[in-house]
């Protein structure tokens, strides 16, 4: 009688053959194992334990995003595939004729949250390369002090795009009101990064502003590293973020680096709002900064603590038309902590903003896209 093992070996041989198999590109199923944690543990800090709200199955497709995140392991992992249940395992299987595992539930034949490997370079039977807590530390999907929504995917975001480093969103807007000028913002999805002892994506925005502000004529300059997780189909995790932002205004040449720290991590749920739908996060952020430039001013940090409440509500989806083009829009009003109503217009599938319209009456900016570019194509 075949146990697990066995069978887990046939089931997979049988999916080689549908996929055409892989090809070996190391000398043993060994050394590719090897090559594999050498890989994460030179690049990346020791992990902790994994947090005990984070549930296996959880943990685990944490584990597999992360694997097809990484440059390294493009190879084995080219592309994002579902997942799978086998015996104790949750797996995913790829192009390359490699299939990447991790136990979820206690079997005799296998390490419980072990991570293994089979096919490809890795052989035909499950190689253990570790512990999941050696490649990453499962982040809690829901941290708040409340459930928030957990509908499936509303379509305004495609949160896949975190995944894959290089893509980049440049979008030029014309700003009008009690602000006026010419916005363009420059995205670009990084590596997987250390941030306070979390592995998370970088995404590296910049920021630049000509025109009047504040009734005054000038530029405003910013570089801002955010550090965020896609931890679900309809969340994504932020950590923090740095940024330098460099202001020429009345005479004054101000430059500021600020660090802020997210005291705990707090997970955007936009992506999961139903139509009329609500979500509503309370988040606390220690934030350190250094200003140079001000006559007077030492260039002495200071460092403080806030607490903000921001309420995001889906209101409808409409047709929107900006000198950028038409789009199919998801609408949304965002209300914060002592600040104006936002209403933002975004393009369906991709959550790329084209308009938005912030207070009203004197006070109210109005940006529209101009151009939006996606990797390089005008869309």
């Amino acid at each position: 009688m075949l146990d697990k093992k066995n069978l887990l070996a046939l089931a997979v041989a049988a999916m080689l053959a549908a996929c055409g198999g892989g090809e070996s590109t190391s000398s043993s199923p060994e050394a590719a194992a090897a090559a594999m944690r050498a890989h994460v543990l030179s690049a990346s800090p020791a992990r902790a334990v994994a947090a005990a709200a984070v549930a296996p199955d959880e943990a685990a497709k944490q584990l597999m995003d992360y694997a097809e995140s990484v440059a390294g392991f493009k190879v084995y992992f080219p592309e994002h595939q579902s997942t799978l249940s086998f015996g104790p395992f949750k797996y995913r299987a790829y192009s390359s004729g490699v299939l990447l595992g991790v136990v979820v539930s206690a079997d005799p034949n296998y390490i419980l949250n072990g991570v293994y490997v089979m096919g490809g370079a890795f052989g035909n039977n499950p190689l253990y390369v570790g512990q999941l807590t050696t490649f990453i530390t499962p982040v809690d999907p829901n941290p708040g002090p409340g459930p928030g929504p957990t509908g499936g995917n509303n379509g305004c975001y495609d949160l896949s795009q975190l995944d894959n480093a290089g893509t980049r969103t440049v979008v030029t807007y014309q700003v009008s009101g009690v602000d006026a000028g010419t916005q363009t913002l420059d995205m670009l999805v990084g590596n997987l990064s250390p941030f306070e002892g979390q592995q998370a994506r970088e995404v590296t925005t910049k920021i630049t502003n000509t025109g009047k502000f504040e009734g005054q004529t000038g530029t405003f300059e910013a570089e801002a590293k955010t550090y965020l997780l896609r931890t679900g189909d309809t969340a994504v995790t932020n950590y923090g973020s740095t940024a330098v932002t460099q202001t020429s205004l009345g005479g004054f040449a101000i430059t500021m680096n600020t660090k802020i720290v997210h005291t705990p991590p707090w997970v955007d749920r936009t992506a999961a709002l139903a139509l009329g739908e609500s979500t509503t996060v309370t988040e606390t952020s220690v934030t350190t900064s250094t200003t140079t430039g001000i006559p007077g001013v030492p260039a002495t940090p200071t460092t403080t603590t806030d607490t903000s409440t921001t309420t995001t509500k889906y209101v409808r989806r409409e047709s929107v038309t900006v000198p950028a083009g038409t789009y199919d829009s998801c609408v949304f009003e965002i209300s914060s902590s002592g600040s104006a109503v936002t209403t933002s217009w975004s393009i369906v599938g991709k959550g790329i903003m084209v308009q938005s319209v912030s207070g009203s009456g004197a006070t109210q900016v109005t940006s529209k896209a101009t151009e939006v570019r996606f990797n390089g194509q005008k869309i």
